[in-house]
């Protein structure tokens, strides 16, 4: 159970291949989402839906939310600035860490000047007929002069879940009991029957959740079982049956 996430519906296909993977050793040195990667979470040992998908997200937040809702889990995020960078890069490195998805959001952020391009056009023209061109600040920018503000996050698809909730830390009820505060509900889990985002679950079956681990523990011995979750909701203690899944 983490916290970072996406919207499936708020995203376009842009990519979808295999063809264009470089060797890993290559892909470290010359890739910008390899060399820019921060890893959240151990990567899997392989993707579990083969060729990553390739999605242009739209708004970081919102994605974030989605794609926890969907059952996946953040594998790490790149960042970086450069030039038109193409889409089979990320597609390369989220091959290397096996993610089953990367989002990417791009931004314009600077545009040349008109004088450095003039200034690219006086060096390129001295340098064709031999003269000694003046020096001049060529510009590191790539394409039409334009960079970049990059970000891509990666993405590993959960198997399915024994409760089917992300936390994001503890909370005090209006009991005084301390409990999780649930993230993000997946979709078609035990938990989506009754829980929903910012609620607090207090208990699961004999088990305190007032503690990450302790939800871990309560979903290891009642997996596959029946058994009462008490939760808060707006302030309001509640009660309810659930039927947990039987896979760890």
């Amino acid at each position: 159970m983490r916290f970072f996430a996406a919207p499936i519906a708020a995203v376009t296909l842009i990519a979808f291949a295999s063809s264009a993977f470089a060797a890993p050793q290559q892909a470290t040195e010359q890739n910008p989402y390899a060399q820019s990667y921060v890893s959240q979470r151990k990567a899997a040992t392989k993707s579990e839906t083969g060729a990553p998908l390739i999605l242009l997200g739209k708004d970081k937040v919102n994605d974030y939310q989605r794609q926890l809702e969907k059952g996946y889990d953040i594998l790490g995020y790149s960042s970086f600035d450069a030039g038109e960078v193409s889409p089979d890069k990320l597609l390369e490195h989220a091959a290397l860490i096996n993610a089953d998805m990367a989002l990417v959001y791009t931004e314009e952020k600077a545009r040349a000047p008109a004088s450095l391009k003039f200034d690219k056009a006086r060096a390129e023209a001295a340098r064709k007929s031999g003269e000694a061109a003046t020096q001049v600040q060529i510009g590191t920018p790539t394409g039409d002069n334009v960079v970049y503000s990059y970000f891509a996050s990666y993405w590993t698809k959960l198997p399915p879940p024994v409760l089917g909730v992300h936390v994001q830390g503890t909370a005090e009820a209006q009991n005084g009991e301390t409990g999780l505060v649930v993230l993000a509900v997946i979709e078609g889990s035990p938990a989506a029957a009754e829980l929903r985002k910012d609620d607090t679950m207090l208990r699961l079956g004999e088990v305190r959740l007032d503690k990450p681990e302790a939800l871990m523990q309560a979903a290891k011995r009642y997996a596959g079982q029946s058994v009462e979750i008490v939760f808060e909701r707006d302030g309001q203690p509640m009660r309810k049956p659930l039927t947990l899944g039987n896979r760890l």
